[in-house]
C-alpha cells in the first residue's frame, strides 16, 4: 500500500502488480433510497422513501443512479443483490450503507424449513 503526503492510502499494488487507486467519497448525495423489510407497508412499487420504503435491496439497486444513496435498515436480506450500474468517480458514486446503528446482514441462503 502506498501512502500520499497525508499518510492516507492512495492506492494498493494488487497481485498482478496493477495499482487500485482510493479515493475520498466526495459525492453529494441527490436522491436517497430507504429499504426496509420491517416496515409494515415496505414493498418493491414503492418509491423508496423512509415513509414508503422499498422491500427489498435489489429494488433500490436497480434504481439507484450515480450520485445517489441507498440506505438499509435492519435485518437479514435473503437475496442476491444486483446493481443495474456504478457510480462514474469519486464526485458521483452509488453509495449502499446500513441505516445508524442497525445491523443488516446480506444472505444468499434460505431458511430451511423442517417438513
Amino acid at each position: 500500500m502506498d501512502v500520499d503526503e497525508t499518510g492516507k492510502a492512495s492506492f494498493v499494488r494488487l497481485i498482478d502488480g496493477q495499482t487500485f487507486p482510493f479515493w475520498e467519497d466526495q459525492t453529494v448525495y441527490k436522491k436517497v433510497y430507504y429499504v426496509d423489510q420491517n416496515h409494515p407497508q415496505a414493498s418493491d412499487a414503492n418509491k423508496g422513501t423512509e415513509e414508503s420504503p422499498f422491500l427489498t435491496i435489489n429494488q433500490a439497486a436497480r434504481m439507484a443512479m450515480p450520485g445517489e444513496k441507498v440506505i438499509v435498515k435492519k435485518g437479514i436480506y435473503r437475496e442476491n443483490v444486483r446493481p443495474a450500474r456504478s457510480g462514474e468517480n469519486e464526485k458521483s458514486m452509488i453509495c449502499y450503507e446500513a441505516a445508524t446503528e442497525a445491523e443488516v446482514v446480506i444472505s444468499g441462503s434460505e431458511v430451511v424449513k423442517e417438513k
